[in-house]
């Protein structure tokens, strides 16, 4: 994280940036950053529904139908290289629709027919929260009047951490 003294020692209206990163509680390392230690989770989910029908019809015609859905989610904290006061909760739904039948020709010859429609859908979205306390540069030190963070993107990059303003759908 940059340091407090690096903090302290940029331009004014360079510091909003600077304290959009978490604040180090570790030690100097004598080049402008400084260890932060802290403790979070990145929890997650994967939930599967499914059913299944089967009828026999007569002894030569069966048929089926089966029904999928899964629902995962995901809050990932300062990954990508990102600075930990940023997180990037991830939705997923999965749905599939699958229907066949098994005609029986005779001994030795059958037909096996199956058909699926499947559908995903996701969102993902990077926000910035006030970890380690990070302080947010307001959206009017970020945007332009017409624009605003719900509908745009402000990345910036100090080193190799990068914090990110706004939300981006996916």
């Amino acid at each position: 994280m940059p340091s407090l003294s690096t903090r302290q020692a940029v331009a004014a209206n360079v510091r909003p940036f600077i304290n959009a990163f978490p604040l180090p509680n570790g030690r100097e390392l004598g080049n402008g950053f400084a260890e932060l230690n802290a403790s979070y989770s990145d929890p997650s989910t994967l939930d599967a529904t499914s059913i299944r029908i089967d009828q026999v019809i007569n002894t030569k015609l069966s048929v089926f139908a089966r029904y999928n859905y899964s629902p995962s989610s995901s809050d990932q904290r300062g990954g990508g290289g990102f600075a930990l006061s940023t997180s990037r909760p991830t939705l997923v739904k999965t749905q599939t629709l699958t229907g066949g039948f098994l005609l029986y020709l005779g001994p030795n010859v059958n037909n096996d027919f199956r058909a699926n429609y499947s559908r995903v859908s996701g969102d993902a979205l990077f926000t910035l929260s006030d970890f380690g306390g990070a302080v947010a540069p307001s959206d009017s030190a970020l945007f332009p009047a017409s624009v605003s963070g719900r509908d745009s993107i402000f990345l910036f990059q100090f080193g190799a951490t990068a914090w990110e303003r706004g939300s981006f759908g996916s």
